[in-house]
């Protein structure tokens, strides 16, 4: 399934940033140290698969740079973005735990830097570390909570709201790296470094529907677009349209990009006024 390709990074600086994102979770220095040395690295290119809806994954993934879209099937053979792992997301524990093969099918948006713990080294740390054991328990009731309900996604299907889904999930993980908490205040604007065509294909539209989109939101000045980077303004609205679907707050099922906009605009003001304690989900939605 997957394909480990050596990415030719420094050893030792392969080695710290495992021991500083497995202590960041919570484990001393001396166990991340003996679960950093069994991660080895791999590459994703922009556009490339790294996971297959149905396959299984056999490992505990640590997201060092880039991002991964997940995306479901729907009925009508398009894909429906659900969850995005971007810089410092582990994911993958539930499918190891639970020996299921994955619902989602995960794509690189842009060039992705990750490391892979085998599940053997996965299920030895958690047979001999009760902080680890209590770390993953804290991941999946967390994740738990905030998951993106696949129902939701099923339901609303029409294809601008795909399109502003994706977006918004991008949004929200970028705001994530942000430390936003300490400042007590979300970013003026985040960048979205993918291309329009492969957003697109996320989202089972064409680039031209895509920009087309993208022009409406423009318009509104949520984003701006420049030398193909991807601005993305009025960093709230996105994450209350997150919010609102988390919380099965209704959206119509069947509109145009100008609606919704319009719609989600409208309902931001009033919003807006309690943003702060909105708390984005601090692990993507399950595999």
């Amino acid at each position: 399934m997957i394909s480990v390709v050596p990415a030719y990074w420094d050893a030792d600086d392969m080695g710290n940033i495992a021991v500083s994102s497995l202590t960041k979770l919570g484990l001393s220095v001396s166990e991340a140290l003996l679960i950093g040395r069994d991660l080895s690295p791999m590459s994703c290119l922009e556009g490339e698969q790294f996971l297959v809806r149905g396959d299984r994954l056999d490992y505990w993934v640590f997201v060092i740079s880039g991002c991964l879209v997940g995306t479901v099937a729907l009925d009508d053979g398009t894909q429906f973005p659900v969850a995005v792992y971007s810089e410092d997301n582990w994911f993958g524990e539930d499918l190891l735990l639970a020996k299921e093969p994955s619902s989602m099918t995960l794509t690189a948006v842009s060039d992705t830097y990750i490391l892979l713990l085998p599940r053997k080294a996965f299920i030895s740390a958690l047979d001999t570390s009760r902080h680890f054991a209590r770390i993953l328990t804290k991941l999946l009731g967390t994740k738990s909570t905030g998951a993106f309900s696949q129902l939701v996604a099923m339901r609303y299907s029409s294809l601008p709201l795909k399109a502003f889904t994706l977006l918004a999930l991008l949004v929200e993980a970028q705001v994530k790296r942000t430390g936003w908490k300490r400042s007590g205040r979300f970013p003026d604007e985040v960048i979205i470094r993918a291309s329009q065509d492969l957003l697109g294909r996320l989202c089972g539209v064409s680039r031209t529907v895509f920009s087309s989109y993208l022009r409406v939101l423009r318009s509104r000045e949520l984003v701006s677009v420049n030398y193909g980077i991807l601005r993305v303004h009025k960093v709230v609205v996105f994450l209350s349209f997150l919010q609102e679907q988390r919380t099965r707050a209704y959206l119509p099922a069947k509109t145009s990009i100008e609606a919704l906009v319009e719609a989600l605009v409208e309902s931001d003001v009033a919003w807006a006024s309690v943003s702060n304690s909105f708390h984005p989900s601090t692990v993507p939605p399950e595999l």
